[in-house]
């Protein structure tokens, strides 16, 4: 945290590593609760059976819904 540096994790097949999605997730919850803003790509095409297709998403933590709705409107520009 006091270097500043942004997390970005990906997590892809959440569930395959372990057998268990929660447990998989510990990494990004632990960091999220200790107050580290994140980035997050989560892929979920093997886990619904839908290979060849992409299915997933993108979250960004921020720090409140100001910044939020900063970052949402650069991600707007990007997309």
């Amino acid at each position: 945290k006091a270097k500043r540096h942004m997390i970005f994790f990906d997590s892809a097949y959440q569930g395959f590593a372990s057998g268990d999605p929660e447990n998989d997730a510990y990494a990004v919850r632990k960091f999220v609760q200790d107050g580290h803003q994140i980035m997050l790509s989560q892929s979920f095409a093997k886990n619904f059976g839908l290979y060849g297709e992409r299915v997933g998403l993108f979250s960004i933590v921020t720090a409140s819904p100001e910044e939020a709705n900063r970052v949402n409107s650069q991600l707007k520009v990007m997309v």
